[in-house]
C-alpha cells in the first residue's frame, strides 16, 4: 500500500491524501497514476508536452526498476560505485531500452573513472551516457551527465531545463556554480535538490561545501551532522567537517574527524587530510609522516594528485602543491577558486594561471 498526502508547507495544513492499494508489479504504472490525481487535485493547467511527460515511465518491468533504484542508491547514499555499477547493468540486461539506467550507470563510470582505470571507466561512461540520450533526447540526466563528461555547460544547462525536478541535475549544476564563486546561486540549486532528494547525505555534504566556501561555517557545520545523521559512516561528512575545523584553526578536532574514517577505501583522504592538518598546526614531523604514507599507497593502488597537492598546502610548499594540481584531472570537483584550503596559494600568479586553464572550457550563461 502507497499512502501520500498533499501539505501547505506554509502552516503545515493537510490539504488532501490518499492511498493506494497495489501488487509490487504495479509499482512502475502506479506512480503515473498519483501523478496525475496530483495535478487534478491542484487543477494545474498542463501543456500537452507536460502532460506526456507525467504520464511517461521508462520500463513495464518491475525488477528493472528495483534494479535501477537500488543502484541510485549504492551511488548516492553509500558512494559504493561497484556495488551501484552492478544493480545498473542488471537493470539494463533486464529492459535494454531503460534510458534512466543507463543514465545512472554514465554517473557511476564517471566518478569511477577517478578512482580505477581512468580510460576504461571513461570510455563506458561516455558510450552509457550516448546510449541514455539515443534512446530519450528529453531525459535531463542524459544531457547532464554528458554535461559532466565533456565538461559542457550548456549540456547541464539543458538538463536543468528539461528535468527541473532531477536532483542529479540540480546538484550537479550546482556544483558548477559552486567552482565559478557563484556561491548564492549555487546554495539555491543546492537546497532544491536537497529538497527533492531529503534523505540523501550527499545533498546535505555537497550544501555544506558551498556554505564552507562562503565562510559560513557554523552553517557548513549543520549540514555535514546532518549527514551524520541519516549515515554515521559517511565518510564524506567527516572528512569534510575536518577541513571545517582546521579553516577556523580548531586543529585537535580536524584530526579526531580524520580519524574517524579509515576504512580502506578512503584513506588516501585520511592521510591527506591529516597531513594537511598537521602542516597548518605547525607539527611537521606528522605532517612529513602522513605524505610518506600517501606516496607508500600510491605505488600499489590509484591516489589522486590532488591528495598531495594538499599536504603539500598545508606544509606552505607551493612549489609542489601546484605541480600536483596541475597534474589533477578531475578539475570540476575540486573548486580551487573558493574553497579555503587553498588561501595560502591565492597570491601566487601561478594560481590564477591555473584557475583560466580549468575554467576555459566551462562557461556558464549569465
Amino acid at each position: 500500500m502507497i499512502s501520500f498526502e498533499l501539505v501547505d508547507v506554509k502552516d503545515k495544513r493537510r490539504l488532501w491524501g490518499g492511498q493506494y492499494q497495489r501488487k509490487l508489479a504495479d509499482v512502475v504504472a502506479v506512480q503515473g497514476e498519483i501523478a496525475q490525481e496530483i495535478s487534478d487535485r491542484l487543477r494545474l493547467r498542463l501543456t500537452g508536452e507536460e502532460k506526456e511527460r507525467l504520464a511517461k515511465h521508462y520500463t513495464d518491468d518491475p525488477e528493472a526498476y528495483r534494479l535501477y533504484l537500488l543502484g541510485r542508491f549504492y551511488r548516492t547514499n553509500r558512494l559504493d560505485h561497484p556495488k551501484a555499477r552492478d544493480y545498473l547493468e542488471q537493470a539494463i540486461q533486464r529492459d535494454p531500452n531503460f534510458a534512466p539506467a543507463y543514465a545512472q550507470l554514465a554517473y557511476v563510470y564517471n566518478n569511477l573513472s577517478f578512482r580505477a582505470s581512468e580510460t576504461e571507466a571513461r570510455q563506458k561512461a561516455e558510450w552509457s551516457a550516448r546510449k541514455a540520450l539515443e534512446l530519450d533526447d528529453t531525459l535531463g540526466d542524459a544531457h547532464t551527465v554528458w554535461g559532466l563528461l565533456n565538461r559542457d555547460a550548456r549540456e547541464l544547462e539543458r538538463g536543468l531545463e528539461l528535468d527541473p525536478n532531477s536532483p542529479d541535475a540540480r546538484q550537479y549544476y550546482a556544483k558548477i556554480l559552486w567552482q565559478r564563486g557563484r556561491l548564492d546561486e549555487a546554495s539555491l540549486h543546492m537546497r532544491r535538490a536537497q529538497e527533492l532528494d531529503p534523505l540523501s547525505p550527499a545533498m546535505y555534504v555537497d550544501l555544506g561545501k558551498i556554505l564552507n566556501s562562503a565562510r559560513r561555517f557554523d552553517e557548513a557545520m549543520q549540514q555535514y551532522r546532518q549527514a551524520l545523521e541519516l549515515d554515521p559512516d559517511y565518510s564524506p561528512a567527516h572528512r569534510h567537517l575536518g577541513h571545517c575545523y582546521a579553516a577556523q584553526g580548531r586543529y585537535e578536532e580536524a584530526i579526531a574527524e580524520a580519524d574517524r574514517f579509515k576504512s580502506s577505501e578512503v584513506v588516501a583522504h585520511v592521510l591527506d587530510l591529516r597531513g594537511y592538518v598537521y602542516g597548518r598546526w605547525g607539527k611537521r614531523a606528522e605532517a612529513l609522516k602522513a605524505l610518506d604514507e600517501l606516496k607508500e599507497l600510491s605505488k600499489r593502488s590509484d591516489v589522486i594528485p590532488q591528495a598531495f597537492a594538499l599536504i603539500y598546502t598545508g606544509l606552505g610548499d607551493r612549489d609542489n602543491a601546484f605541480k600536483f594540481l596541475q597534474q589533477e584531472q578531475a578539475p570540476m570537483i575540486f573548486p580551487l577558486r573558493v574553497d579555503p584550503v587553498w588561501d595560502s596559494l591565492r597570491s601566487d600568479p601561478r594560481f590564477d594561471e591555473l584557475i583560466r586553464q580549468r575554467e576555459s572550457r566551462m562557461e556558464l550563461g549569465s
